[in-house]
């Protein structure tokens, strides 16, 4: 939505991994380009699959469990979750009415 805000079109939000020298993750975010993401196939390395080519392996585990792993806690309120509301903030538009 900043992207957006800022009047940057035409990305995808990515997650981008950050290894620590201690050997740790940290996370971030970044915008990524959609011609690089729409419409292209992208592969799982062969090496993260076991040789029957069935299921994945401690690779694949290994790249994946960061991304998976944890448990959220959600705000509860009234015993329904309770999620974020954004602020209505009108602006200025910038296009042009549809013809």
């Amino acid at each position: 939505m900043k992207a957006a805000a800022e009047g940057q079109s035409g990305y995808m939000v990515k997650i981008v991994r950050n290894l620590q020298p201690d050997g740790s993750i940290k996370w971030s975010t970044g915008l990524q380009p959609l011609g690089d993401i729409a419409n292209v196939e992208h592969f799982i390395p062969r090496d993260w699959i076991t040789e029957d080519g069935f299921l994945p392996n401690e690779k694949f585990i290994s790249y994946a469990r960061p991304l998976i792993e944890g448990e959220m806690k959600v705000p509860m309120e009234g015993g329904l979750p309770k999620f974020v509301q954004f602020e209505k903030i009108r602006i200025e538009k910038k296009l042009p009415p549809r013809a």
